[in-house]
């Protein structure tokens, strides 16, 4: 069972947007407070932070376990670790 990735809620910020996302699976769930710029939002075609952040999660799991992803982080600090992802995030809608 692909694990479910949820936005439980996001609060505006001055400079963007906080999603805290829980990712559920069959042993356990994990939550997580991801930070979203509006200026790196901008330079993608998503309709909103949560289809980036969700976009975000799929790319993650295909990548590591649920378990492995930090409790918070900023979404534009992904590509330090993975430099493939703003190549690739938009094809996780």
């Amino acid at each position: 069972m692909d694990p479910e990735i949820s936005i439980i809620s996001t609060e505006k910020t001055e400079d963007g947007w906080e999603c805290i996302v829980e990712v559920k699976g069959n042993d356990a769930q994990t939550q997580h407070t991801v930070l979203v710029s509006r200026d790196f939002l901008e330079r993608f075609s998503f309709d909103g932070p949560e289809e980036m952040v969700r976009a975000s999660f799929r790319f993650f799991l295909e990548r590591e376990p649920k378990e492995e992803i930090l409790p918070m982080f900023d979404l534009s600090e992904i590509s330090q670790h993975f430099p493939e992802y703003e190549k690739q995030i938009e094809l996780y809608v």
